[in-house]
């Protein structure tokens, strides 16, 4: 189920409809907080949406637990 959630978050920012985006992000998230892929998908959704800040405070906590993963980093980048 949590796949299916990442997966149609990024159809949806394709489509440039970011708040489903947004909103089925932070389902996968919530349903699955130790799912990387699911914990990035909502920073990803957020930066697409320009929430900058809120993108910045969703990978703070991933940042100091995995500072050298390269997902982490190249969310981090964008």
């Amino acid at each position: 189920f949590v796949p299916a959630q990442i997966e149609l978050s990024r159809l949806y920012l394709a489509n440039n409809e970011v708040d489903k985006a947004i909103e089925l992000a932070r389902q996968a998230a919530a349903a699955a907080p130790n799912d990387l892929r699911a914990r990035l998908a909502v920073p990803r959704a957020l930066i697409a949406a320009g929430q900058l800040p809120n993108a910045a405070q969703e990978l703070q906590p991933l940042t100091k637990v995995l500072p050298r993963d390269p997902a982490v980093r190249m969310v981090q980048a964008q």
